[in-house]
């Protein structure tokens, strides 16, 4: 895999995953746009600066990236409705839309969904005037920093999520409703009975695993969405819980954590796996505007 993608594009590291220059995603090809997941694969976040994307082509990609749910929520886009509007802008009726200027504490895409999508694109039409900083963290990193002892003891944990936490006071009634209706999107090719034996009610609490490995790469990360999370389940010394959440949580996004922070600029595309990471947004001034899709990565991908 990465022999082939560096003979694509030049790829340069950043603290957290990697910058992919001499790349123009308004007329690059098939085979470009599917080397380009393999890299957000393998290093988990791309960054790709200075494009230039219509509307029409930003979807157009996304159909090539993957698998998406699509679904009319207050924030779709009109025409695309696979694209939130992630702005402080009006969208619909007086309502801004998703996510709004505020602060958006660290989350990952899809918590209280029983298969939430692997990737999210994130696009950026209108930078804000200042602040609005967006930072990633490495679930990779957080887990490799842990002892043997503790990586052995939290093998099989099991992280709770009670319903009551889905959506933290970020997003006004109406929008709950709206966003209820994205918990249980199908992920494509899930048997059935797979699907139902899940705990995928919307009204249900959740129960998944802590340390997973990646579906395609089988790199083991953490999982560890802790703004939601009530209890660690399934570890060996229940006492321990507490201890064993601090040090996950210092070294995902503490002084042991690996991150990367944007400072958005227009025509900055970003792709972020969402099975190791968790990212937060700084409020900011001004208009902003990020076209935001999140999918399953193609079932050829290997």
């Amino acid at each position: 895999m990465q022999k082939k993608t560096l003979k694509s594009f030049k790829i340069k590291p950043l603290s957290y995953g990697v910058e992919i220059s001499k790349l123009d995603l308004s007329s690059s090809s098939l085979s470009s746009l599917k080397n380009l997941i393999e890299v957000a694969i393998e290093k988990r976040f791309v960054l790709v600066r200075n494009q230039n994307l219509s509307v029409e082509r930003f979807n157009e990609i996304n159909e090539c990236f993957g698998t998406h749910h699509s679904i009319n929520i207050w924030a779709s886009h009109s025409k695309f409705p696979k694209i939130f509007r992630v702005t402080n802008r009006e969208v619909f009726e007086g309502q801004k839309g998703f996510l709004g200027d505020q602060n958006v504490p660290w989350h990952c895409n899809g918590t209280f969904a029983p298969f939430p999508e692997d990737c999210i694109c994130l696009y950026c039409v209108i930078p804000s005037l200042s602040g609005g900083i967006t930072e990633f963290a490495d679930g990779v990193h957080a887990y490799n920093q842990l002892s043997d002892s503790i990586k052995e003891e939290i093998e099989e944990a099991k992280i709770f999520i009670p319903a009551k936490n889905r959506y933290q006071n970020t997003f006004s009634n109406n929008e709950n409703k709206d966003l209820d209706k994205l918990i249980d999107r199908v992920k494509p090719l899930i048997k059935k009975a797979q699907r139902e034996s899940d705990n995928s009610s919307k009204g249900e609490d959740r129960e998944k695993a802590l340390v997973t490995k990646h579906p395609l790469s089988q790199v083991k990360g953490l999982y560890f969405p802790f703004r939601s999370i009530s209890e660690i389940r399934g570890i060996k010394n229940p006492r321990r819980s507490q201890k064993l959440f601090d040090i996950l949580l210092d070294n995902y996004i503490g002084k042991k954590g690996c991150f990367y922070r944007h400072q958005w600029k227009k025509g900055d595309l970003i792709l972020s796996d969402q099975h190791h990471s968790l990212h937060q947004r700084q409020p900011f001034k001004g208009e902003r505007e990020l076209y935001r899709t999140a999918f399953w990565y193609s079932a050829t991908m290997s």
